[in-house]
């Protein structure tokens, strides 16, 4: 049994509402109040198969794919946790900063061939958070 799902907008209504309230969230209303419905009509336009436009899944954005083990990677993990942080999806958040350290240390494995690896960059980080606590950094 197959049922047929049929938009409730067009694509170019669809893209004029999403354009209004991202216009509004950057005037500083709150984003809280339009994700559903942004999501809503993004899922919307999901269902334009043909149209080339984007159907989100865990993010409202569309977030290239890196290559792991590359500064590709690293970005893109770095975009879906602004994405998880835009959402208020605090669960997601903390996915996402694993994800992130994993992109990371898969970058180090690659170029630094084992010779420094995460851990190096985490004794670094306590230096620099000494350094911030200390005033020495602002």
């Amino acid at each position: 049994m197959s049922i047929e799902v049929k938009p409730v907008f067009t694509v170019g209504e669809a893209n004029i509402i999403i354009s209004l309230l991202e216009e509004k969230v950057k005037k500083g209303d709150s984003f809280s109040v339009y994700r559903d419905i942004i999501a809503k009509i993004q899922c919307t336009k999901g269902y334009l198969e043909d149209s080339g436009l984007y159907t989100p899944g865990y993010h409202f954005q569309e977030i290239s794919r890196g290559e792991y083990g590359e500064i590709s990677k690293i970005l893109e993990e770095a975009a879906e946790l602004k994405d998880a942080m835009e959402q208020g999806n605090k669960v997601m958040v903390i996915i996402e900063l694993s994800d992130l350290i994993g992109a990371i240390d898969g970058y180090m494995e690659k170029h630094y061939e084992k010779k420094l690896t995460v851990n190096d960059l985490l004794t670094m980080a306590e230096t620099t958070k000494r350094a911030f606590k200390s005033g020495h950094r602002k």
